[in-house]
Parts: C-alpha cells; structure tokens; sequence
C-alpha cells in the first residue's frame, strides 16, 4: 500500500525497552526522508512526559514495557497527546494480547519482522489518519473478534443498519484496503470514501477503522 507524501517529515516518538533497538531503528528511520524520530523513550512513563512535550504525530510503541499495562499506556497517551496517532510496534502474536490492545483503539499494528520500507508505510499510513494493521495481526483479531460474536436474538439492540455501499467499504476495510485504494476498487472519490467511512464509525459507535472492523465482526455483520 503506497501512502502520499507529506510536505513535512513525520514526527514520531520511539518507545521500546531495549536500547539496541531503539537505536538501530532510529538510524533506520531517519533515513527516510518522510520520517523524523524526534524522541526515543524507554518505558511508560518517559513515554507520556515526552508525548506531552514534544506532541508527535505518531508514537511507535512496543506493547510490553516494564512499567506500564499497555491499554492503561495506550489510554494515557490520549489524554497528554490526543492527536499523536499510536502504532504498536511488536513481536507478540499473542491473540488475546494483540486484541485487547487494538480494542483499547490503538491506530495500528505493525511486527517487527517487517523491513524498513514497509514499517515506514505503515507510519505514513497511520499519520494520515488510516488504520495499519500487519496481515498476520488481522487474521488474529479478526478470529478473535468472531469468537465473541452473539446471535441477534441476545444482543440488548439490533445490530446498526448499513446501506450496501457501507458494506461494501467495510469489507474493503477489513482487508485493510486503504481509501485510495477503496476509491479505485469502488470507482469513486476518496472524499466519497472518507464520508462513508465517517458514516460507518458513527453507525458502530467506535472511533477508528480497526475498531469498526472488529465491531462488525462481533455483531454478525460481516463475517470472517
């Protein structure tokens, strides 16, 4: 998936426990002319005293750290820095783990067994204000998710209506198809995209396109 290219670098903060890491990723990354790591933090708490100075775009974040629950990070972040998009960073492919971790509304999910190329798509595509998830992550959640579905007849209301077309971007979502390429597929603008999109979150009551996806799934909406 190719992202389009900002003016202006991304701003984005570093927070993973081992230095080494850290460190060769920076100078990975500052090779691209697209990407600015403008801060790197070992844990938690260095992690929200610098996302509420420096307020980067994104927040590259490794799911384990030593001091912090990661939804109880995730949250925290919102409340120093509510624009900074969040993309995990990690190599757990614990379903439950990853799961809970994209409920609590992170932006995406990279691994890190990625290359340099793809994990700076996946920033560019988060920073636009995409979701990224890592093929190998969807299929986790998305069986996960439909482990937990209910029939109609428990749910407290009727799941939320969509028109066909909503199904049809919601689908598209769920392959993790970005709204260029939702445009192209569907021979429509990205604006068009874009508000149906809007339309789609609303209807789920959910914040971003991860979350609608798996909220879809749960409902019965769309299937897996």
């Amino acid at each position: 998936m190719v992202t389009k290219t900002r003016e202006t670098p991304i701003r984005v903060l570093l927070v993973d426990d081992h230095v080494s890491l850290r460190q060769g990723l920076t100078i990975l990354l500052n090779q691209q002319p697209q990407i600015d790591i403008v801060a790197q933090a070992s844990n938690g708490m260095e992690a929200l005293e610098k996302a509420a100075a420096l307020k980067p775009d994104v927040v590259l974040l490794d799911l384990m750290l030593p001091d912090m629950e990661p939804t109880a990070l995730c949250f925290q972040l919102r409340q120093v820095s509510h624009k900074s998009k969040i993309l995990v960073f990690s190599g757990i492919d614990d379903g439950e783990k990853v799961y809970t971790a994209v409920d609590a509304g992170i932006d995406g999910y990279a691994v890190k067994s990625m290359n340099t190329a793809d994990l700076t798509n996946a920033i560019s595509q988060v920073a636009s204000g995409q979701s990224y998830l890592h093929p190998t992550i969807t299929r986790l959640i998305l069986h996960r998710a439909a482990s937990d579905h209910k029939p109609a007849a428990l749910l407290a209301t009727a799941p939320p209506r969509l028109t066909e077309r909503q199904l049809e971007v919601l689908l598209l979502m769920a392959s993790t198809s970005t709204n260029g390429e939702i445009a192209e597929r569907l021979t429509v603008s990205e604006e068009t995209v874009r508000t149906h999109v809007k339309n789609i979150l609303r209807k789920l009551n959910v914040s971003n396109r991860t979350q609608a996806v798996l909220e879809a799934v749960r409902l019965g909406i769309i299937t897996v």
